[in-house]
């Protein structure tokens, strides 16, 4: 914690390698995922404020083996991710990678010159995009005529004396004392949570918590950049249509308890970090944990409770000591009604297919490769789910539903899908071999027991479920939905698949079979 410049608090807590015992330290070098993202976003700001950039440039102008993607896109848009640009774990993903191979930028580089086409139109919405934030790096090295880490240390981390601190490009490199990740299992204990990039820009700075508090502290001091880099900082994303994003450049732009924040956090494996600064009292606020279930944010907020009492109109009456917890929304005895009418496959306006599941007595929801969350009644038709962050607010024929989070706020919808049960020789029909170019991937789909499978070599069998005619839902999130394409004559000739973060990247049919 850090107020007015002065370091409030610092401690460490638990292990930062369970082999070895090693204790976690306030100085302990931490994998800070998505926290990255204002650093590089920094360094764009700083180079365009220098005039060696300007963030309308299109994307091309700075690295020309960016393909056409269609429409321009700039770097503006890159930075308050409403370029369109895919998702590159996404992509990995699909393309056949796992999360825990090493993956370096030069693959991701080569990733990207395959790409074709964007999710939408430059600048109509606000979607997440990791390939953006790499391409952003990739920009600062090209304009700048140094790599990105060197220009991230001399730049931003040594000014501000952020001396352990660095971007982490190289997995092979030896960091004393970092931190490594973990994940709990079921059984009890802990399971390593392999990491192995090695790229950066959209992740992978290596960073502690003490160094973050200084950073935070530069929204005050702005030593760095200035007023007016420090001010861009803070600008959010404008879309075409005059709407304003919550974005700004690499930073989230919200509040808590109605005071404002800035700020991001971060997911790569087991590590999960959080980083949050009030600037209306200038107090930095840092968690960072190497523990998938860490809770950095809902942690960070403890802490904020306490540190920022008075700040609060509902502030405790008593100083120095934490508010009491707002009580949790009354759950009821769930009724007979919401157990037989919630039940079903929704298609949802944020992305996947999800399952609502009757559970020995209670419902869970269903969302491919994650595990089934407790849905909590609130009211007959009204649900909580804490795991997911969200309420579901059923209509009175529980046919669809509206996500708000627990403020009230609303995030999307769920429409119930119908029931298919399609036939053997309807199956067969997607039977067949599969090519993208963008991904120089291949699927084999076979039918088998009502439903498809598709095959990758790496990923093995992903079932998918029929939710439409022509459409199908599988249980991997990279490959979210799946939408056969006919020919004239009504004959499969390929499909588009789409996840959270990638829509409607086009497999072909292949018209031999691969030799067996």
């Amino acid at each position: 914690v850090i107020q007015d410049g002065r370091m409030l608090y610092t401690r460490g807590y638990g292990s930062a390698q369970l082999e070895h015992g090693s204790p976690v330290t306030s100085r302990t070098p931490f994998h800070v995922a998505s926290v990255s993202k204002q650093f590089t976003a920094m360094a764009v700001t700083m180079l365009a404020s220098q005039g060696a950039l300007d963030l309308d440039d299109p994307v091309q102008l700075h690295l020309p083996w960016v393909p056409d993607l269609g429409r321009p896109v700039t770097v503006r848009q890159m930075i308050h991710h409403t370029s369109g640009i895919r998702d590159q774990w996404e992509l990995l993903a699909m393309a056949g990678w796992r999360l825990d191979d090493v993956i370096t930028t030069d693959q991701i580089r080569r990733l990207m010159e395959r790409q074709r086409g964007l999710n939408f139109e430059p600048n109509s919405q606000y979607m997440y995009s990791n390939m953006g934030y790499t391409l952003l790096a990739q920009i600062v090295a090209a304009v700048s005529g140094s790599t990105f880490p060197e220009f991230a240390e001399e730049n931003i981390f040594e000014p501000l004396g952020m001396a352990r601190t660095h971007f982490h490009d190289d997995h092979e490199m030896v960091v004393p004392g970092r931190a490594y990740s973990y994940a709990p299992v079921p059984s009890g204990g802990f399971a390593k949570a392999v990491l192995s990039y090695a790229n950066a820009g959209a992740t992978s700075l290596f960073t502690t918590a003490e160094d973050l508090a200084l950073w935070l502290d530069n929204f005050r001091h702005r030593k760095v950049g200035g007023e007016s880099v420090m001010a861009q900082m803070l600008a959010r994303g404008v879309l075409n249509d005059g709407d304003t994003v919550p974005y700004a450049h690499g930073l989230s732009m919200g509040e808590y308890r109605g005071l404002a924040t800035v700020g991001h956090g971060g997911a790569d494996a087991g590590f999960r970090s959080a980083v949050t600064w009030f600037p209306e009292q200038e107090v930095g606020i840092v968690v960072l944990t190497n523990v998938s279930n860490g809770n950095p944010q809902g942690r960070l907020f403890d802490v904020a409770d306490v540190v920022l009492a008075d700040a609060f109109s509902e502030g405790p009456d008593v100083e120095g000591e934490a508010p009491e917890a707002e009580p949790h929304d009354a759950v009821v005895e769930l009724s007979d009604a919401a157990l037989e009418g919630a039940p079903g496959r929704y298609r949802t306006s944020i992305g996947p297919v999800i399952a609502v599941e009757p559970a020995d007595g209670h419902l869970v929801i269903r969302i491919p490769d994650v595990p089934a969350s407790e849905m909590l009644p609130l009211a007959e038709s009204e649900f909580d789910v804490p795991d997911l962050g969200v309420r579901l607010r059923f209509d009175q024929s529980w046919d669809s539903f509206a996500l708000v989070t627990p403020d009230g706020e609303a995030v999307g919808t769920g429409e119930r899908l119908p029931d298919l049960d399609l036939t053997e020789s309807a199956l067969a029909a997607y039977a067949g071999t599969y090519y993208s170019t963008e991904l120089d991937a291949l699927y084999s789909v076979r039918a088998e027991q009502g439903s498809l499978v598709a095959h990758h070599v790496r990923h093995g069998d992903l079932r998918l479920q029929p939710v439409l005619a022509d459409e199908f839902a599988s249980d991997r999130w990279y490959f979210g939905s799946v939408r056969f394409r006919r020919d004239t004559a009504g004959v499969v000739e390929g499909f588009d698949v789409s996840g959270g973060r990638v829509r409607n990247l086009r497999f072909v049919k292949l018209a031999q079979p691969l030799p067996s």
